[in-house]
């Protein structure tokens, strides 16, 4: 979301309305402060989604390719990813032991590295599955993937109490070749310390690291994990022995059937890979941002203690082969103003949305 972008799609909003472009303004920037922020890797100055994502989340930056570890691990380094001392911690760690629920929603891939710096701490970005870490000639036994660390690990695992009344954040993030941040509430650190249930509200693609390459999902598309292990069975075993209520969803009708008064964990996978773009998803199949976000709100802000949750939409660089008014349509689906349920209203003092690029 560059400055150019920004301004191409602000004038072509204005166009389609008989005007010349400058009259319009996009959603967020009605928002009351603008700033700029600079991008970069520890070891290169063009930044690329996961340290981007590692310094949003954790406030570190870190090498090129590397995700929630700090600079001292360089791209595939395994070993020293699997030293303790070199990982970072992110805001979703921070929530969690302040006692607040947490979520992810994305288009891409769930395990693709803008959403993955919340949870993850690996040496490579591609490594989502096991078969990744493999084909790097890598032992994916002493190499945890990303989708591994999603369901076994903290932040993932963890236990979840509430605690006394406070903020809630979110962070809406939109990747055009980068990345931009909405954030909504303020995260309040202190005052209570919890154990917590781990991460609350996943949502997005990539169903295919989860499943074992003898498995077809249900779209009859075949896993690509080599060690058989099913990561969306184990996902809902784990809610069943800690005796939370759960859903897992594949596709619309099973999102927006969720009943989120009573559901405490819900996982949603619903595409092979990526996500398809709005302008091209079967609608009856793939819901809309706004449909996965306002369901993930739901959920979440029955934590009185408040809750963090990160949004992305995803446009990845394919686009740029595209015209440059099927460019700008899908800029303006996620720059314009939202439905109703997109955001929350305003119900904390601190209250407050982030709206950001990364690169």
């Amino acid at each position: 979301m560059s400055i150019p972008t920004l301004a191409a799609t602000r004038a072509y909003l204005g166009q389609r309305s008989g005007q010349t472009g400058e009259e319009v303004s996009l959603s967020f920037e009605q928002f009351p402060y603008t700033g700029l922020s600079k991008t970069y890797c520890v070891d290169r100055q063009v930044a690329d989604s996961a340290c981007s994502s590692t310094a949003y989340f954790c406030g570190v930056k870190n090498n090129y390719g590397t995700l929630g570890v700090s600079a001292t691990v360089t791209r595939r380094d395994c070993q020293a990813m699997r030293n303790s001392s070199n990982h970072v911690d992110s805001i979703l760690v921070w929530a969690q032991d302040a006692g607040k629920s947490t979520g992810l929603v994305t288009t891409t891939r769930i395990t693709h590295a803008s959403p993955a710096g919340g949870y993850s701490h690996t040496a490579d970005r591609n490594w989502e599955s096991d078969a990744d870490v493999a084909s790097n000639n890598a032992d994916p036994h002493q190499c945890a993937d990303i989708a591994k660390q999603l369901v076994r690990n903290s932040p993932g695992k963890n236990v979840k109490v509430s605690g006394l009344p406070q903020g809630h954040c979110i962070i809406r993030f939109i990747q055009d070749k980068g990345k931009v941040i909405v954030s909504s509430g303020a995260l309040e650190i202190g005052g209570h310390k919890g154990s917590v249930w781990g991460t609350q509200v996943v949502l997005g693609g990539g169903r295919r690291a989860f499943r074992p390459n003898t498995v077809k999902d249900e779209e009859g598309q075949r896993g690509v994990r080599i060690d058989g292990a099913d990561l969306v069975d184990e996902w809902k075993r784990n809610k069943l022995r800690r005796g939370a209520s759960n859903s897992y969803v594949w596709d619309r009708d099973g999102l927006l059937g969720v009943n989120t008064d009573t559901t405490e964990y819900l996982l949603g996978l619903f595409d092979h890979n990526h996500m398809q773009y709005h302008l091209d998803a079967d609608p009856t199949t793939e819901p809309t941002l706004p449909e996965m976000t306002a369901t993930a709100i739901k959920m979440l802000q029955k934590d009185k203690a408040g809750y963090f949750l990160f949004v992305e939409e995803s446009v990845d660089a394919t686009e740029q082969s595209l015209g440059l008014e099927v460019r700008l349509r899908k800029h303006l689906e996620k720059t314009t103003e939202s439905p109703p349920g997109f955001y929350p209203q305003p119900s904390h003092p601190q209250q407050a949305r982030l709206y950001e690029s990364d690169y």
